[in-house]
């Protein structure tokens, strides 16, 4: 059996601008684990390293 991790229903960009609360997007994963097909198999999230 599938399962998704993320429910993915606009691009990356789209949900970025949307500043989602951390619920919603526990709700998105919640959600996704039933419909992999509309899911991310992998989340990242990544940031540049600080430069001192």
């Amino acid at each position: 059996m599938a399962e998704g991790i993320l429910l993915k229903p606009v691009t990356t960009g789209q949900l970025m601008q949307l500043d989602l609360s951390p619920a919603i997007l526990q709700g998105l994963m919640t959600v996704g684990v039933d419909y992999p097909e509309l899911s991310n198999a992998i989340l990242l999230q990544v940031r540049p390293r600080e430069v001192a």
